[in-house]
């Protein structure tokens, strides 16, 4: 080896030496990486599930890559530059950082208990993730810090899957409906395989004498491309410098590029299909040249932004001249010895957000991890209850008028399977609506008020799986009763619809104990319900003396319900 070469080889880490050999360089550098794993610790579920989805063949697989984005803009952003504001004063960090710690402790704990299994259909956990980041950066970095990295940390709100989820329940049928007919037009070219009759995208492939079927449904449409490069694509506009209508220029060039190139992926698999059989078409090339062809597009776009009159440059010029005061604030900030106890208010935080996260993997019994449903609706697979047998009451049509066209309301009765047994039987009433709002704004309580019942008390319920139960007990017509009910998400003919069942006994019901699996005894969760709970006594009270056995009885029936629901198969989801 020649001595150029060793002192080619040696320069960056005797560069990387000399940068670390500064005390107030090596501090930041450390406070970065407390951030990091701060972060990762209280939000350890989260990050694990936005990981998860780039392993699924959705449209949303690229929100994995959301957080990667975000640390790679923080390194560019963090940078002390002249012109900032000459903050440094710690109290000031405190202000701003500890009530921000505090907001997403409130959001993660208290929520999950109020929206039950809508906290997790709604993903609200990654809402509070950059309010905690933000905190967290302020209180150990400090605000300069923060307002360096401000955008870095906007852009965790786009791993937010609700807004995308909304978007394409309207408007992804017609994409895919553009993408078959641009290979329909393809194929009349490239004659490598046979546009079937109907609007559902088949293709018939011959290969060998050998004819398949392949079908582009919505998850091959292309539009994960695109929502992958918005998803690329808007962070990086903010380090880009240039007039927004270039910017807006090569977003729309880069679009229709990225579905472009997804057409040229589904006629290079028909034709690998054609060429070598189905199995190196669907099995060896469908998994890999999507992602290919999608790295090409971005290499294509970046090379095409100075063509644009774009560049990037991630440092953002001064503001007038560089005063002294301005000097001051670009140096790096000794905080005196006072960051360890920063460090050591953000930890206590951190650990409770840490249990409150991990608790939420409970919510995989009834939604996936982009929020989408788990469960069927009763109307398509009525729920088996071990040690129960149930059957058809009635159905009531005039559903419709409150709850919209297309609901249901459905009345069954569960009746103990052993007979010798000195159990009642109880009743399960299920509402299904399309709209959340619908059930929501006819109420269970709201309904009995209605009817002039006697509401004696009221309290909350772990169900399991992240289910809140709503528990009431009242009289009607001289005669107690005892109810529990609960709302959750399924899917219902191909989209999404809300179930709303109740449970119903008289009260002093029992013999049978209904012993469901123990719902998650975290602490945490323990304490949002019971804020919860006190916030919903306020008219009645809690539940009676006399009904807390009945309840129980309920409780124990919910949960073996719960835990027994059948789930969509995956390949519907």
């Amino acid at each position: 080896m020649s001595a150029q070469t060793v002192v080619l080889l040696g320069s960056p880490w005797r560069g990387a030496a000399a940068w670390l050999r500064d005390a107030n360089r090596r501090s930041w550098l450390v406070r970065i990486l407390v951030v990091l794993a701060l972060v990762v610790a209280a939000y350890h579920y989260t990050l694990l599930t936005l990981l998860r989805t780039m392993l699924y063949e959705t449209p949303l697989a690229y929100l994995g890559l959301v957080p990667f984005m975000s640390l790679g803009m923080a390194l560019l952003l963090a940078p002390q530059r002249v012109g900032e504001p000459a903050i440094h004063d710690r109290q000031v960090d405190y202000i701003v950082g500890l009530p921000l710690i505090g907001l997403a402790l409130a959001v993660t704990t208290l929520l999950p208990a109020r929206l039950s299994t809508m906290f997790w259909i709604w993903r609200i956990d990654l809402l509070s993730l950059p309010v905690f980041v933000a905190g967290l950066v302020a209180t150990v970095c400090g605000v300069r810090a923060l307002w360096r990295v401000r955008l870095s940390i906007g852009v965790l709100l786009l791993a937010w899957p609700l807004p995308y989820s909304y978007l394409l329940t309207h408007w992804l049928d017609g994409f895919t409906a553009s993408t078959i007919a641009a290979v329909r037009s393809s194929l009349n070219v490239l004659h490598v395989a046979e546009a079937l009759q109907g609007p559902d995208g088949l293709f018939r492939v011959v290969s060998h004498g050998q004819p398949y079927v392949v079908s582009i449904a919505s998850a091959c449409s292309g539009v994960d491309g695109l929502v992958g490069f918005l998803l690329v694509a808007l962070p990086l506009m903010t380090l880009v410098r240039g007039p927004r209508w270039r910017k807006a220029l090569w977003l729309t060039i880069g679009l229709l590029l990225v579905w472009a190139l997804n057409v040229v992926r589904i006629m290079l698999i028909l034709q690998a299909g054609q060429k070598w059989g189905e199995r190196v078409a669907i099995s060896g090339l469908h998994p890999v040249v999507g992602l290919l062809l999608f790295g090409v597009g971005l290499v294509l776009l970046v090379l095409l932004m100075p063509l644009l009159g774009l560049r990037m440059d991630p440092r953002r010029p001064a503001r007038g001249h560089a005063t002294a005061d301005h000097q001051a604030a670009a140096r790096p900030l000794r905080f005196h010895g006072r960051a360890a106890a920063g460090l050591a208010t953000v930890l206590v935080p951190t650990l409770l957000l840490a249990a409150a996260n991990a608790g939420m993997a409970q919510y995989s019994l009834v939604a996936s991890d982009l929020g989408a449903p788990r469960l069927v609706s009763f109307s398509t697979s009525v729920a088996q209850v071990p040690g129960f047998s149930e059957r058809t009451l009635a159905n009531y049509p005039w559903a419709g008028r409150f709850f919209g066209s297309g609901s249901d309301w459905t009345r069954y009765l569960y009746l103990p399977s052993d007979a010798a047994a000195d159990a009642p039987p109880i009743t399960v009433d299920v509402v299904r609506a399309d709209s959340l709002d619908a059930l929501t704004a006819y109420g269970v309580e709201d309904c009995y008020s209605f009817h002039h019942y006697d509401l004696r008390g009221t309290t909350s319920v772990d169900l399991g799986g992240g289910i809140t139960g709503n528990a009431i007990s009242y009289r009607a017509e001289g005669e107690g009763w005892e109810a529990q009910y609960w709302i959750w998400p399924v899917r219902h003919a191909g989209h999404t619809s809300y179930e709303r069942i109740v449970l119903l006994i008289p009260t002093g019901s029992g013999g049978l104990s209904a012993d469901g699996p123990r719902p998650n005894s975290d602490p945490l969760r323990g304490l949002g319900l019971g804020v919860y709970a006190a916030a919903r006594r306020a008219p009645a009270g809690g539940i009676p003396m006399d009904s807390r056995s009945t309840q129980a009885y309920l409780a124990g029936f919910g949960r073996l319900l719960v835990d027994n629901r059948d789930a969509v198969p995956t390949a519907a989801r």
